[in-house]
């Protein structure tokens, strides 16, 4: 007899990993976009964030021919940029980049002293935004830049955290034994399952978030896989209480 708690099981066994596909092939579909909105330069990146300049806070705009990037130094990364972050630029010294090349990049530096390179096509807005920069309300305290990756990743982590309660409920909840994926089972084994699955977040969280660093777009997983865990977590108590054991 197939219990729906066997089928919650089932879903989240399915979501995890075609939720993770789906999700990167969304990101990889999101390419990103330069715009003048008002006085405010914008680079956006569909669901996944978004950078925005006001001009007022911009004392130089020039196009920049080709730059020399050394090592990252950190700071805000987008996801769908291939270069996104803080660099050391040879030349220029420290400088935000969120560009796929090295070539033909808008250079824009604020009144308080910070550099930012932009790719994606801004080198054509340099026309306009030379003429609109350092407004008469300088605003340096409102460049804005949201990764929504990140946020993801910390709704993944309240997920995990849920699954997690959800194991250790399960020695309360559980009666000594119960109907599950198909078999009776003890409830010590019952609770091992839920416990395995649930002490996945762990590695998960800690993998993600190292591999993340690099590599924004594993922030974006995190997500449907601690849905995944949290469902497959919760099929365990309902199996109880839905599925007695014959």
């Amino acid at each position: 007899m197939v219990c729906l708690a066997d089928l919650l099981f089932y879903a989240g066994l399915v979501i995890a990993p075609l939720g993770s596909l789906l999700v990167l092939a969304a990101a990889r579909l999101a390419r990103p976009r330069v715009v003048l909105r008002g006085d405010r330069l914008t680079l956006s990146l569909g669901p996944y964030g978004w950078l925005s300049i006001p001009l007022s806070a911009a004392r130089r705009v020039e196009v920049i021919g080709c730059i020399e990037l050394g090592e990252r130094l950190g700071g805000p990364v987008l996801p769908g940029s291939r270069y996104s972050g803080r660099y050391h630029v040879r030349g220029l010294g420290e400088a935000l980049v969120y560009s796929d090349d090295v070539c033909d990049l808008l250079l824009v530096e604020t009144l308080d002293g910070r550099r930012i390179l932009l790719g994606y096509g801004a080198s054509r807005l340099a026309g306009r935004l030379i003429g609109m920069a350092g407004g008469p309300a300088p605003a340096a305290a409102g460049i804005r830049i949201v990764n929504r990756a990140r946020i993801l990743f910390g709704a993944a982590v309240i997920l995990y955290l849920a699954a997690f309660a959800t194991a250790i409920a399960s020695a309360v909840v559980l009666p000594p034994r119960i109907h599950f994926l198909g078999t009776v089972m003890r409830k010590t084994d019952a609770l091992t399952i839920a416990l395995i699955l649930s002490g996945t977040a762990i590695p998960d969280i800690a993998v993600l978030y190292a591999v993340g660093e690099k590599q924004p777009a594993a922030l974006l997983i995190a997500l449907p896989i601690a849905l995944g865990t949290l469902l497959m977590t919760l099929a365990v108590p309902l199996a109880a209480s839905i599925c007695p054991a014959a």
